[in-house]
């Protein structure tokens, strides 16, 4: 993390550029990946005008784009799925995503992803092999017949060892259950269970109980006093098991993926 005490009007991209000798368009990335903070607040906005005195960190160890993963780690496989551990950084869907990646890897265009992770969290994601077997995986999905478990590390202390969070999300029932495994001042770990899967669910039910996922860098803007949490560029959230029965062969599917280095650092770091 590199820090910079702003000496004359300046905007943010400006500032960067000029400091780390880097092209406007690299700061501008910088900018886009939200590793930048403005007196301990996250800020992303090119023109952003600083002060003098203004303080600004720069978290540039992971500057540039994320690369491809040398290899694609592969959790289960039958004649219907694949499971992956998909790593942080990717998106789930698109044109340079987690499963544009495994299509193109396994020379299989007909591989879709039956659910999606945030591009920010890892860890288990299944894969259905046809069309059929993603159509009819979504109406398992509906019936909430699969249970994924997740791992977070949030802010602050969570006094309670279990939790219900009910609090409607878009105006649609959602249900999460946490687990509390450690906790001090600083953060708690979680075992995270999702009753239902509306978007973004975990990060916005844990904002909304006031100890938001260290590293969300869309649901935690608020000043980040402690420098602990503005030194992780991912959120620390991965998916950690999935479970289901195979509408095919009736058998119990089980999966489990283990953390990212990021996460692992953080609970050295943070318990």
């Amino acid at each position: 993390m590199q820090d910079i005490k702003v000496q004359n009007k300046t905007t943010l991209l400006r500032l960067i550029a000029g400091r780390l000798q880097i092209s406007g368009s690299q700061a501008k990335k910088l900018l886009d990946a939200r590793l930048v903070f403005v007196n301990k607040r996250r800020v992303w906005i090119a023109g952003y005008k600083l002060l003098p005195g203004d303080i600004v960190e720069i978290n540039a160890e992971k500057i540039l784009q994320v690369k491809k993963p040398d290899r694609v780690e592969k959790l289960y496989e039958d004649e219907q799925y694949l499971i992956f551990n998909k790593p942080a950084g990717l998106p789930t869907n698109g044109p340079h995503s987690f499963e544009h990646l495994v299509r193109m890897k396994f020379h299989k265009p007909a591989l879709t992803a039956v659910h999606r992770l945030d591009k920010d969290t890892s860890g288990c994601l299944i894969v259905a092999k046809s069309k059929e077997i993603f159509e009819k995986t979504k109406e398992i999905f509906k019936a909430r017949e699969i249970k994924k478990v997740y791992m977070a590390i949030a802010t602050g202390k969570i006094p309670q060892t279990h939790m219900i969070i009910k609090n409607p999300l878009g105006g649609r029932e959602a249900e999460t259950k946490l687990m509390v495994l450690k906790s001090t001042k600083l953060a708690s770990l979680l075992r995270v269970e999702i009753v239902t899967g509306r978007k973004h669910q975990i990060r916005r039910h844990l904002k909304g109980i006031g100890h938001p996922v260290i590293g969300d860098k869309h649901y935690n803007r608020n000043i980040l006093r402690n420098a602990a949490y503005r030194q992780f560029n991912t959120q620390l959230l991965f998916a950690k098991e999935v479970c289901f029965i195979n509408p095919y062969t009736n058998k119990e599917i089980f999966a489990k993926a283990g953390p990212n280095e990021t996460f692992l650092k953080a609970q050295r770091e943070l318990f």
